[in-house]
């Protein structure tokens, strides 16, 4: 049985770490990398990566290494967040059954994408970049926010619904 008190403790510690991540990623912007890591993850080509790279030289290549570091304990948090939030809902409400399920799986399968993304940002920054590594990474990403939009619009609408029951 899901616990409330744990969906809402994993909640807590997703929005902690959403907001360091967040705060700490503005060292990140650069010319090239307006948005800071999201522009290395949606980055396709080997010369984007490259000139990201370049101005992350020194302070900021280790502000790299401790987003990577803060995402991969972010992405066990949101993604177990998410997988629990999505089977509660969806084992609580008979119409939401299915679609919770899938939601639940979206949740959990966009945290391990964003673990192999964040891997193949590792092999970009230290070593030279491929074309072929830096459309993965991105539609790995991509990919990743699709599934988590998903998992987090279907926990809104359940939320929601749950506070008007019987319509």
């Amino acid at each position: 049985m899901i616990r409330s008190r744990t969906i809402l403790w994993l909640l807590v510690a997703t929005l902690i770490l959403m907001i360091t991540i967040n705060i700490q990623n503005k060292l990140l912007i650069s010319p090239s990398a307006p948005s800071g890591i999201i522009s290395l993850e949606l980055s396709n080509t080997a010369p984007q990566v490259k000139e990201i790279a370049r101005e992350w030289a020194g302070e900021k290549m280790i502000a790299f290494y401790i987003n990577i570091a803060l995402d991969y304990f972010y992405l066990l948090f949101y993604g177990t967040f998410l997988y629990l939030a999505c089977r509660y809902f969806a084992l609580r409400n008979i119409s939401f059954r299915k679609t919770g399920i899938y939601a639940s799986v979206a949740g959990l399968t966009a945290a391990g994408l964003d673990a192999i993304e964040n891997g193949l940002m590792l092999i970009h920054i230290n070593f030279s970049p491929s074309n072929f590594l830096a459309v993965m990474t991105s539609a790995i990403a991509t990919t990743k926010f699709i599934l988590a939009a998903f998992a987090v619009l279907f926990l809104l609408y359940a939320a929601i619904s749950s506070l008007f029951p019987g319509r």
